[in-house]
């Protein structure tokens, strides 16, 4: 159980940096588009 809550715990912080940082890419994507758009 000790084994599995800690594997747990570090599954859910990478996952979680993981998202942060694929929301930032995709801010960023969606921005490009936008500009790309207005020009």
């Amino acid at each position: 159980n000790i084994i599995i809550d800690v594997f747990t715990k570090q599954l859910k912080q990478f996952v979680h940096k993981y998202f942060q940082k694929t929301r930032i890419f995709l801010f960023f994507v969606v921005q490009i588009f936008i500009q790309h758009g207005k020009v």
